[in-house]
């Protein structure tokens, strides 16, 4: 199931189909980030974060997002 971070929604999907797993809805997870960059980075970053949501798997994400993190 893919949807935005709504805490009730969440809550309903794990009830109703508690063997669902659930998933940040892509567009939703960019537009929260670029809340917390500043817009004068934010094209750059926008580019970074997608280079991020494509990593093969979650170690290589975590290992590719501490570095991005630090900057």
């Amino acid at each position: 199931m893919v949807s935005d971070d709504h805490p009730g929604l969440r809550k309903s999907i794990s009830e109703i189909l508690p063997e669902a797993s659930w998933q940040r809805c892509y567009v939703h997870f960019l537009r929260n980030a670029l809340d917390y960059l500043p817009r004068k980075g934010s094209d750059d970053c926008l580019t970074e974060l997608r280079w991020l949501y494509d990593r093969r798997d979650v170690l290589e994400a975590r290992r590719d997002l501490a570095p991005w993190l630090d900057r």
